[in-house]
C-alpha cells in the first residue's frame, strides 16, 4: 500500500508529518495539504491522487517508482 511506503520512507528520513506537510505545500502554489490528510493517507483511509503522488515523491526526495512499486509478500 502506498500509504505504508510513504510512512516508512518518511520515518526512515526522520521527517515528521508536519515537516512533510511543509515540504509539499512549499512545492505547489495551487495545492495544499494538512497533517490530518497525511495521517489518513498513511493509514489507508484516504487514497492518494495521481498529482499528489508526484508531490510526495519530490518532498520525500525519492523516485516516484519507489512509492508505486508493489512490495512482495
Amino acid at each position: 500500500m502506498i500509504g505504508n511506503r510513504i510512512k516508512s520512507i518518511r520515518e526512515l528520513k526522520k521527517i515528521s508529518q508536519q515537516d512533510l506537510v511543509n515540504k509539499i505545500n512549499a512545492l505547489s502554489k495551487s495545492y495544499k495539504i494538512n497533517q490530518s490528510q497525511i495521517s489518513k493517507i498513511e493509514n489507508g483511509s484516504r487514497k492518494l491522487k495521481a498529482e499528489e503522488t508526484i508531490l510526495f515523491a519530490q518532498a520525500l526526495e525519492v523516485d516516484i517508482f519507489q512509492l508505486l512499486e508493489q512490495q512482495s509478500a
